[in-house]
């Protein structure tokens, strides 16, 4: 007998345990299929995600108990000896949002006190208040007399352009408040009233921020400068400056 006559007699024969086995490899490539593009999918949207929430940054430093002088970014950047290199000092608080009549009011808030050296290190540097994108929709242009906000807290305060928020932050001490004789027991707060600028998009820096979750905080941006005068008036009166950050991030665009 023919061996292929063997062979198509024997299919024929098992014809029922033969479908099964096909059925059931074909089953398990669908699942396979399934996961790899699912996991591919996670992967992605992981990875954009990681993109909107530190943009260009490479290496960011975070000192949660202290402050620096604003010069070390500078010192940094000199001793990185790359003209692509950008290194961004970064004031770093939390506070409360409220408006002047009371109707609205938001605790918790991230408050981000950059120049223009941060926006450089954005997704995309056009989304930004300093980019052509606002210049071109006629929204108002990164200034120090106006906050501006992500599109998170932008949603919750519901707000128009020009209308004026109240923010408020806790003053830090030159010593910690558990200290023995550190003389201070009471919370000092600070308050600034400003007008609303607009809402920056992911894209614009908005979603920047370092937590390890998948919703975005809520992010308040000012001027460094103005942040710094209105926060740091104790260090002012010990060292004659005020230009201090607690955080600072930089980027390296490789030029070759």
């Amino acid at each position: 007998m023919n061996p292929l006559r063997i062979i198509l007699k024997n299919l024929i024969h098992f014809r029922r345990q033969n479908i099964g086995i096909i059925l059931g490899a074909v089953l398990c490539g669908i699942v396979l299929t399934g996961a790899l593009t699912v996991g591919d999918s996670v992967r992605s949207t992981l990875h954009s995600m990681a993109k909107k929430r530190i943009g260009k940054g490479d290496i960011a430093m975070l000192s949660p108990d202290g402050f620096f002088e604003e010069s070390l970014a500078s010192r940094v950047q000199l001793k990185l000896m790359n003209d692509g290199a950008t290194v961004a000092p970064i004031v770093l608080t939390r506070g409360t949002l409220t408006t002047p009549d009371g109707s609205l009011r938001v605790a918790n808030v991230q408050v981000l006190g950059v120049d223009e050296r941060f926006w450089k290190l954005a997704p995309n540097l056009s989304r930004t208040p300093v980019g052509s994108w606002f210049k071109d929709k006629g929204f108002p242009v990164w200034n120090k007399e106006q906050f501006f906000v992500n599109e998170r807290l932008g949603g919750r305060l519901k707000i128009k352009s020009d209308d004026r928020l109240i923010l408020r932050m806790e003053e830090p001490s030159l010593f910690s408040k558990d200290a023995p004789l550190s003389g201070e027991r009471d919370n000092k707060f600070v308050t600034m009233n400003k007008s609303f600028g607009a809402s920056i998009s992911p894209e614009g820096f908005g979603n920047f921020g370092l937590q390890g979750n998948q919703k975005e905080p809520l992010t308040l941006f000012v001027s460094l400068e103005v942040l710094q005068k209105k926060l740091f008036r104790s260090l002012d009166e010990v060292s004659g400056s005020t230009q201090y950050a607690n955080f600072f991030t930089f980027g390296i665009e490789w030029i070759i």
